[in-house]
């Protein structure tokens, strides 16, 4: 059914509350032996990228009738423009310590790799703004832009390069909706 106006209030807790909360979180971090973190928009929403059904989501705003986001769309922004957020960084911060194994995430937007967590503790389940992978061998390539080809549609996913190693055709990673 429709979403009703109300499922996008967001709500704050009192700041006596949240410092309570960020304890019970930290012993839990320290105390867990194997943390894997899920990821997802409002991880980079302070990176400027907007998510999707906050109060000034992507979705929220069209079923208003306001039209595209005023910030950044992740898919219009080159690489470069944005940096990763202090969630991206205590990540980063928990895995080096050994405390986190491992990150899940929606996000398309390259942040987790940027930050500097390695790619081998990251699943990028809708794919990297970043990365294209030959669709011949398999081989993946990280670059510092886009890859997607902004003259194709949204499920056309060549991007017009092809892979050092084999010479097949490259294509962008991401998975769109309905895809």
């Amino acid at each position: 059914g429709k979403r009703k106006p109300e499922d996008n209030n967001e709500y704050f807790d009192e700041p006596d509350d949240v410092a309570q909360k960020a304890k019970q979180t930290a012993e839990i971090i320290r105390s867990s032996k194997h943390l894997i973190a899920f990821t997802g928009a409002g991880l980079s929403t302070s990176a400027g990228i907007p998510d999707y059904r906050g109060p000034q989501g992507v979705w929220t705003l069209k079923e208003k009738g306001a039209g595209s986001h005023p910030g950044l769309s992740v898919l219009q922004v080159d690489g470069g423009d944005v940096a990763p957020t202090r969630a991206h960084m205590c990540l980063v911060g928990l895995y080096r310590v050994g405390l986190l194994k491992f990150v899940i995430s929606q996000n398309i937007d390259g942040l987790h790799v940027r930050s500097g967590l390695p790619q081998d503790c990251l699943a990028e389940l809708h794919g990297n703004t970043n990365v294209e992978r030959c669709a011949s061998c398999g081989r993946t390539y990280w670059r510092p832009y886009h890859v997607r080809n902004p003259k194709n549609g949204a499920h056309n996913h060549a991007t017009g390069r092809t892979c050092d190693a084999c010479s097949g055709p490259l294509q962008d990673t991401i998975v769109n909706f309905g895809e």
